[in-house]
């Protein structure tokens, strides 16, 4: 994608606004595993 719009800074601006939850998400998630392999332990 940035390829193309390399000079489109809003490219850019989506990209880093798209990465808050898909982090958010993947934070959430580690915390699941960990609590069901502190349930498992």
């Amino acid at each position: 994608m940035f390829e193309t719009f390399y000079d489109e800074p809003l490219a850019y601006v989506v990209g880093g606004l798209a990465a808050i939850p898909l982090a958010w998400g993947l934070w959430r998630l580690n915390n699941v595993f960990e609590d069901r392999h502190a349930i498992a332990s």
